[in-house]
């Protein structure tokens, strides 16, 4: 069994190595997440030396986790709805994304968006590229593209097709904001930006529950604590995926630190790698869970919440030090 796991690892790597290669292509069709795939195809247009690593780091994917007792550990919605924000809030500190007061509203600001920027970004279950517009005919049709796992769907909506598929769609808070491109393409890297991304990735940790679904390291604890599967295997790679970005990413940046203050920068980005590593051997495991004894599965999740609980202290030390300086 020891055998079969190493081989299942070794494809698991290989596979999370794959999916970061994915974004020189479409990031519609990226196979970690969609969103993650498309934030970071415009991190890397802002700026070639960013891409998935920043995006995982700064939007605070790379600590999200969300369970419940049907579809064990996952990327939750409630999160996922923060990411665009964060991640353009790095760019342009005044960003704000737009809140339409109704369905008309929306339309005149999509269309505005279209005409200025030639897009904008609407999330449903999976992002949606609003790119053209044709109103020759009265009420406007809009072009769309929604970005999925599998590639990108066009497709032509009206105001009913946005009424049925978007507006009001969730109940979670911005679920119906309309993401345009922030005023300052370029995020300026430096400490307090590192700092601030750190702070996104802290606040995604931080343990909470709604509804029958737990959050963050709540969400790792009800997993351990339960006796079923932890999770869908792709969707527990992924996750281990947006762990080892950021930490590469988080690597990267220690020389914005003087030498002496390096060290905590460098645990919490061992801390990431680690987690990720943790993740990789669960998701590999979760495909034939019940074959492992019940010592060897607790072992790996008691495992799996240390590193995911270090990753965020760690951060969070970090935070708390450089307030104390500032």
């Amino acid at each position: 069994m020891r055998i079969v796991l190493i081989t299942c690892l070794v494809h698991v790597a290989l596979l999370c190595d794959g999916l970061f290669a994915q974004e020189r292509f479409s990031p519609c069709a990226d196979s970690v997440d969609p969103l993650i795939g498309l934030l970071a195809q415009r991190a890397r247009e802002a700026d070639p030396e960013l891409g998935y690593g920043y995006a995982s780091f700064a939007s605070g994917a790379a600590l999200a986790a969300g369970w419940t007792s049907e579809t064990g550990l996952h990327l939750p919605l409630r999160q996922k709805l923060l990411w665009t924000g964060n991640l353009f809030h790095l760019a342009d500190s005044a960003y704000l994304a737009y809140q339409p007061r109704s369905l008309v509203d929306a339309e005149a600001a999509m269309l505005d968006a279209v005409a200025k920027d030639g897009h904008c970004l609407i999330l449903t279950t999976d992002p949606v590229l609003v790119h053209a517009v044709d109103s020759s005919f009265g009420e406007p049709w809009f072009f769309v593209a929604f970005c999925s796992g599998t590639g990108v769907d066009t497709t032509i909506w009206d105001r009913a097709d946005f009424r049925t598929h978007w507006w009001w769609w969730t109940d979670e808070p911005g679920a119906n904001s309309i993401w345009f491109e922030p005023e300052v393409a370029t995020p300026k890297l430096g400490r307090s930006a590192i700092v601030s991304a750190m702070r996104n990735l802290v606040l995604s940790a931080r343990p909470d529950s709604s509804a029958g679904i737990w959050y963050g390291l709540s969400a790792v604890n009800m997993c351990r604590s339960s006796s079923g599967v932890p999770g869908d295997a792709q969707t527990l790679a992924r996750m281990a995926a947006l762990r080892g970005a950021a930490a590469g990413f988080l690597a990267r940046q220690a020389d914005l630190w003087a030498p002496s203050d390096r060290e905590p920068i460098k645990l919490a980005a061992y801390y990431l790698r680690k987690d990720a590593e943790m993740w990789r051997t669960i998701a590999v495991a979760a495909t034939d869970w019940s074959s492992f004894d019940v010592g060897q599965r607790e072992d790996w999740l008691a495992a799996l919440a240390d590193w995911e609980t270090r990753a965020a202290v760690a951060l969070d030390e970090i935070i708390v030090a450089q307030a104390q300086v500032e």
